[in-house]
This record gives C-alpha cells, structure tokens and sequence, in this order.
C-alpha cells in the first residue's frame, strides 16, 4: 500500500492480482479503492460501481443491495493496512 513502482508481479496477493487486471498505473488509492470493494462484496454479495471492479463479482442491483452499499460507507481503511 505504497506509491512504489516495484514490480507488482513479484506479489501473491488477492489484491494485487486484481489490481493486474484492471490494467492501470498503480497508485495507493486504488488499492485502497480495490480493498474497499474486496470488504463490501463479503459483507454486501455484490460490487460497487462507485469501486474498481472485483472479476467474478456481481453488480449490486437490487434496493436491499444498494442499501448494503450506502450503509458501507462508513468502512475504515485500518482493515486495508495489514
């Protein structure tokens, strides 16, 4: 969760390994961006569009969904630092 330019190949995490995906230039935001959505498709079964886009996920859709990701907004980046 840095601003360094290593190479992100090297890495055998869920997230950089969806960061790879989305074949952009990486920065500290989207990665924090990418846990972000990570958190809410476990805690809401579907993705944000307001998030990068976590493959194999679905949109959230539905009121009880859109619901879910409006009550998630209060998530704390902390649990993105470990």
């Amino acid at each position: 969760y840095s601003d360094c330019l290593e190479d992100l190949t090297k890495h055998n995490s869920f997230l950089v390994k969806e960061f790879l995906n989305l074949n952009k230039k990486y920065t500290q935001n989207i990665c924090f961006e990418l846990c972000k959505q990570h958190d809410l498709i476990k805690n809401c079964k579907c993705f944000s569009y307001y998030y990068p886009r976590i493959k194999n996920a679905r949109p959230c859709q539905t009121f009880d969904e859109i619901k879910c990701v409006a009550n998630f907004e209060e998530f704390n980046l902390t649990k993105c630092l470990n």
